[in-house]
Parts: C-alpha cells; sequence; structure tokens
C-alpha cells in the first residue's frame, strides 16, 4: 500500500512534487545545494545574533518605560527567589 501525501498538500498548500523533493533531501543531506549545506553550519550564528538583537531592543523598551521596568524587576527578583 502506497502512502499519498495529497492530503497534507492540500493542508499546506503545496504541491505534492516539492513535498517529495522536501522529504528526500530530509533523508539525503549530502544532496542538498551548497546553498542550503552552508546556511546549515551559519544556523547557530544566525541564532546567536538574532537572540542578542532580540535582547536590545527589550533593554531598549525597558529603558524607555520606568513601569515596564519595575515590573520587569519584580519579576526577575521575585523568579531568583524561587530558584535559589
Amino acid at each position: 500500500m502506497k502512502k499519498s501525501n495529497e492530503p497534507v498538500c492540500k493542508v499546506l498548500s503545496v504541491a505534492p512534487s516539492a513535498y517529495r523533493r522536501h522529504a528526500a533531501l530530509l533523508h539525503e543531506p549530502h544532496q542538498r545545494c551548497a546553498r542550503a549545506k552552508r546556511d546549515e553550519v551559519l544556523m547557530p550564528e544566525i541564532e546567536r545574533v538574532w537572540q542578542a538583537n532580540m535582547l536590545g531592543d527589550m533593554l531598549k523598551k525597558l529603558a524607555k518605560s520606568p513601569t515596564l521596568l519595575y515590573a520587569s524587576a519584580s519579576t526577575v527578583v521575585h523568579h531568583a527567589t524561587i530558584f535559589n
């Protein structure tokens, strides 16, 4: 009995051939293009930069809002007392 991927493709709005290609590349990573291989290598660095950027944005918002700063500080103190 052959499994059909058509129900999945309908829900995701993806062509069956594209779905099959994606599934095949997941099972055979050496077949992926150079760009995909490089992206996989760079992913930890991309995530690190993204996290640092998000932290910087959060700190800017906290600096602009004293109320938000107080709420965040009390949350940190609360969590520190729970985990220590």
